[in-house]
């Protein structure tokens, strides 16, 4: 009985470490995807992030204030 707990505690350790190989792998495609597209393609993919009221008009505040503001060049 022990036996097979510790497999099924050995196998779930595995599944784990690989779930969360898999999600790294994902975010980093998904980094990657955004910046070889674009703000567009970030802007895109934050809109799907769901956020409260306050934290809506947060980041809509920042996102125009970078268009409004004129950045200086190095």
């Amino acid at each position: 009985m022990e036996i097979e707990l510790e497999r099924k505690q050995n196998q779930l350790t595995k599944a784990q470490r690989e779930l969360e190989r898999v999600q790294q792998e994902v975010l980093q495609v998904t980094i990657e995807t955004s910046m070889n597209r674009g703000l567009m393609r970030v802007r895109k993919l934050s809109s799907q992030i769901s956020l409260c009221s306050l934290h809506r008009l947060i980041r809509y505040d920042t996102f125009s204030l970078n268009w409004i503001i004129p950045k200086k060049k190095p």
